[in-house]
């Protein structure tokens, strides 16, 4: 999702007035992240932008910040030109599609020297560019590189657990995926997350199981956040499952932890409980008193952020039947 600077300029290459003039396209795609592979891009007629049968084509070996690619014997016309990093120099996308646009403005169409954005109110028009062999197009294009596609999100509440898989296209600078859930659709927590994995650049597939089920009784909502490494976020759709009984008293999240944890409990009446934190040899680390409400009650623990990497035990007691679960803070 890093902006990229996409640079066209024509050169004729036969005088004007020549019915068969043609002309050179130089192509300077900014932003690329690895010297690896080839730049490959299409110019294509408005009607077979960001199709696969664009007539004319040309590569560049990818060189670190910006690349170079040329095509020749262009005749004169009005272009589009769409971008692709090769990775594996093997014909096939492997970072994403790059393309010029421009915002949706005024109904109408706007019309400016060898120019035409083509943008209607509230769409988003292709940037293209018209090239004659007495007036070369010398227009700059911003491109984007295209956010990561959700192709789809499921969740399936398996027993005592909520199994969530998505899949994606274009990860271009993913770093990972991170997990939220919501018992109102609204308010969301980070729960866990998945980092980058390399595989197929047009389908690739993860997979997320929720084993810390709130408790309570009711839909719980989930969605995908993917981070990008410069900080960059894309959300995928919310998708629900509906708990019929209450999975426990107690359940905790993030879990693996790293600074604090949500303790989620369901209290019948309200009143006093105590959270007690023990190590595995049984030693009391941290306790806290607490007035509970009755139904759903949310408690953050902060004391995690003193701990060293391990496994700890979480006590909740309501003064009748204590509650247990493992925390596993990992740094």
């Amino acid at each position: 999702m890093r902006r990229l600077v996409l640079a066209l300029f024509g050169v004729p290459l036969l005088a004007a007035g020549v019915p068969d003039a043609r002309g050179v396209l130089t192509v300077d795609v900014g932003n690329v992240r690895i010297a690896k592979g080839v730049v490959h891009i299409d110019v294509c007629p408005e009607a077979k932008f960001l199709k696969d049968d664009c007539p004319w084509s040309g590569n560049a070996r990818a060189k670190l910040g910006e690349t170079r690619v040329t095509v020749a014997n262009l005749p004169a016309g009005r272009y589009a030109v769409q971008a692709f990093l090769d990775e594996n120099s093997n014909g096939e996308a492997a970072a994403g599609l790059f393309f010029g646009f421009v915002a949706g403005g005024a109904a109408g169409t706007t019309n400016g020297q060898t120019t035409n954005y083509g943008a209607t109110a509230g769409a988003i028009g292709a940037m293209v560019t018209t090239m004659t062999a007495s007036a070369p197009a010398q227009v700059p294009l911003n491109c984007v590189t295209l956010p990561v596609s959700f192709l789809g999100i499921t969740a399936v509440k398996n027993s005592d657990a909520v199994d969530l898989n998505w899949q994606v296209s274009y990860e271009i600078n993913t770093l990972k995926y991170v997990v939220e859930r919501s018992t109102d659709g609204i308010n969301f927590s980070d729960i866990g997350s998945t980092p980058f994995r390399d595989g197929n650049s047009l389908n690739n597939a993860y997979q997320y199981s929720d084993k810390n089920l709130p408790a309570v009784s009711g839909k719980i909502y989930y969605r995908i956040r993917e981070v990008d490494v410069d900080g960059s976020v894309a959300y995928s759709k919310t998708v629900s499952v509906q708990q019929t009984t209450l999975a426990g008293k107690l359940s905790v999240y993030p879990n693996p932890a790293r600074t604090s944890v949500t303790v989620s409990f369901n209290h019948t009446v309200g009143g006093a409980i105590s959270l007690r934190l023990f190590d595995l040899k049984g030693s009391l680390l941290w306790q806290q008193q607490q007035s509970a409400a009755a139904g759903q009650n949310n408690v953050q623990i902060d004391y995690i952020r003193n701990l060293p990497a391990g496994v700890y035990i979480l006590q909740w007691f309501d003064g009748l039947t204590p509650e247990q679960t493992k925390i596993l803070v990992d740094r």
